[in-house]
């Protein structure tokens, strides 16, 4: 499960469907909260995992990738 530094300052996960076997897919968003003030011209990266039933290992490295993303490194 990934925590919260301080650098990530706004993770949502939801409910997006259930799958024809009943399991959640979830949607993560991890960004920075918008003040609303100027027009939000950001651009969005959409990454899936685990499309098909045979791709184990995509679950590690969407982990991977969620940790690095919510963690206090500069480039992340």
């Amino acid at each position: 499960m990934i925590e919260k530094s301080k650098n990530c300052l706004d993770f949502n996960r939801e409910l997006l469907c259930r799958t024809v076997a009943g399991n959640r897919c979830d949607i993560v968003t991890i960004t920075e909260l918008f003040d609303g003030e100027e027009d939000d011209h950001r651009k969005m990266i959409v990454l899936l995992g685990r499309v098909h039933p045979g791709e184990s290992p995509a679950s590690i490295k969407m982990q991977g990738v969620m940790d690095f993303l919510s963690s206090d490194e500069k480039h992340a």
